[in-house]
């Protein structure tokens, strides 16, 4: 048995490897032009992956995507923890844990200072018990059950553009930080998340003032009943609830009969939406955190994060 840490060019000619394993792993299929956009057009040049080979065959992987966070008024290396595989042959030999492990020691040398993730039920207790792993919530889904929400009756005083394209100024909402810790998104990042990603197709409703964006809801249909809300982001609470108002009607119109969301408890958007209808219910999603340069105690606190559905590699 063999581990390596594989470059890119190592990865496009083992594509083919990770698909298998995919396939072995959970009886689906992922295609190569979403692996090759998670990992290879990541803005961040960095290909954190981690495998084990067994007669030059990948037999385990362990990966995780970088990204930039913002925290303490600076911004830092993290990264997001992504799907772990082991062929159901090799299972049960501890490669999990030690592929994370030593790819979180690389990490350090690199001066990253977190991975993050949305472990399943499956995985959770491996990275709290066996990989030093730190809870920070369950985050419930909200969920909007349009049956009982009438068509807006007040006028939209307000234009909203569809800008999936992400072609508008961006530059105020990017540098909205409010002193919590998040995902740092300029606008490469969220073109490659939102507009490039192979899996999904978004809509990004957005308010102008100025010719600079103001507000920000990013959306993508679920299935034919139900819609995400995956990114909030506004300067003022009135332009959120203008375009809460304004998607809520479109969805209806779409026949949608469920909106979905993650809300921050503390927030004031989490009133806004408790107010307009939106209840938790689930899944429940865990949220955690492997310290990897130094202990941080503030990334341990749900109550410093603005944590979004579209922090996640599910939505």
């Amino acid at each position: 048995m063999k581990f390596e840490f594989i470059n890119k060019n190592e990865y496009l000619q083992r594509i083919q490897e990770f698909q298998e394993l995919f396939m072995y792993c959970f009886n689906k299929e992922v295609s190569k032009e979403f692996l090759i956009w998670r990992y290879i057009k990541n803005p961040l040049d960095d290909l954190l992956i981690n495998v084990a080979l067994d007669n030059n065959k990948i037999v385990a992987n362990y990966s995780v995507s970088p990204y930039t966070i913002y925290i303490d008024g600076k911004l830092e290396k993290a990264a997001l923890s992504m799907t772990t595989m082991t062929h159901p042959d090799y299972r049960g030999k501890g490669l999990f844990p030690k592929l994370a492990t030593d790819l979180y020691k690389r990490m350090e040398k690199d001066n990253y200072i977190a991975v993050t993730g949305f472990p399943n039920n499956n995985s959770h207790s491996i990275f709290v018990e066996k990989l030093n792993w730190n809870n920070i919530y369950e985050i419930p889904t909200m969920k909007l059950d349009l049956s009982r929400i009438n068509k807006s009756n007040s006028p939209i005083s307000i234009s909203v553009v569809n800008d999936s394209n992400f072609s508008f100024n961006y530059s105020k909402l990017i540098n909205n930080k409010k002193n919590m810790i998040k995902v740092y998104k300029d606008l490469n990042y969220l073109k490659w998340r939102f507009k490039d990603n192979p899996a999904n197709k978004y809509a990004n409703y957005i308010i102008l003032e100025n010719n600079y964006v103001v507000s920000s809801i990013i959306t993508k249909s679920f299935n034919k009943s139900e819609s995400d809300i995956v990114e909030v982001n506004s300067l003022d609470d009135f332009s959120t609830k203008r375009l809460l108002e304004y998607i809520i009607d479109i969805e209806k119109g779409n026949g949608k009969k469920y909106i979905n969301m993650w809300c921050h408890l503390n927030s004031n958007t989490h009133v806004m939406v408790e107010k307009i209808g939106f209840v938790n219910t689930e899944p429940i999603s865990y949220f955690g955190v492997r310290y990897i340069k130094g202990n941080i105690s503030n990334l341990g606190n749900y109550n410093n994060w603005d944590i979004q559905m579209g922090d996640s590699d599910v939505y």
